[in-house]
């Protein structure tokens, strides 16, 4: 198996993927599907037919589709501690949701937080719920994050789920700079 941790395989798999994602996105206009079919097919007698290939695709595969969430969630972990180092990233259970990681932000009734990759918003303090005029006030917050998916509120949460985007990272950073801005 290739090695991961390779930074010109790494450059090279991105590179590579860039333009054959491009690639793709321009036989489709000029083509269509039945032509893609062909091309796709073509593409993965290659990647069978090539060892050194083969691991690379296997490779990129599995970071994509199994290691990726993990990977951004360590990632944003990191930037995270580096821009807030006063913020301890802990994940907890609070209201019955696991490893959440919360952020102290002066309030008495919530916490700011963050779950998953892409989840965030504010949580109320185990044992209390949110007046409805409090979910609308936190909401308030939660409409000025640009690049969500969804958003939502209940008793206990006031959140929202950032598209999963080239710009998720950067879209996750600033959207929790928003919710600190409650203080």
């Amino acid at each position: 198996m290739t090695n991961t941790h390779d930074p010109e395989l790494k450059k090279k798999c991105n590179i590579a993927s860039v333009y054959i994602d491009q690639y793709k996105t321009l036989l489709e206009h000029l083509g269509g599907r039945a032509y893609m079919s062909s091309t796709e097919k073509k593409l993965i007698e290659e990647i069978y037919s090539n060892k050194e290939k083969f691991e690379a695709a296997t490779d990129f595969v599995n970071l994509w589709c199994q290691r990726r969430d993990e990977a951004i969630k360590e990632i944003l972990k990191d930037k995270i501690q580096n821009k807030y180092p006063q913020q301890v990233l802990i994940p907890i259970t609070i209201h019955k949701s696991n490893n959440v990681y919360t952020f102290e932000i002066g309030k008495d009734d919530c916490f700011a937080y963050w779950y998953g990759k892409n989840q965030l918003g504010f949580t109320s303090r185990e044992g209390k719920e949110f007046l409805e005029t409090r979910q609308n006030e936190l909401f308030e917050f939660i409409h000025q994050i640009p690049n969500k998916e969804r958003e939502g509120k209940s008793q206990n949460w006031v959140y929202c789920d950032i598209k999963d985007t080239s710009t998720l990272i950067d879209d996750v950073m600033n959207a929790l700079e928003i919710l600190f801005k409650i203080q």
